[in-house]
């Protein structure tokens, strides 16, 4: 693991999701050990919309980034929040 990457892992309906940052290689997202969606982008400030997302079977996940000074990561698989940071307020709120 690299200085600076930034990991969050979380276990939804039996499938082991990992989503990481990195500084030089973007973001993706993991499900079971693959590799299922990458950005390349550098730079996060929009939290509100997914800077990576993927559809793995019934799970749409989302990561959500918000990158300026320091690194935030909200995982949200089927529109709810399972991990990180809560970056994206739920509706209601």
């Amino acid at each position: 693991m690299a200085l600076f990457d930034k990991w969050v892992r979380v276990e939804v309906e039996g499938r082991r999701i990992e989503c990481l940052n990195t500084w030089f290689n973007g973001a993706a997202i993991f499900v079971d050990g693959v590799e299922v969606a990458r950005n390349m982008g550098k730079l996060a400030l929009d939290e509100a919309h997914p800077f990576v997302d993927a559809q793995v079977d019934d799970l749409h996940i989302e990561m959500h980034i918000l990158s300026i000074l320091f690194t935030q990561i909200e995982v949200r698989v089927n529109g709810r929040h399972v991990a990180g940071d809560q970056l994206v307020k739920e509706s209601g709120e």
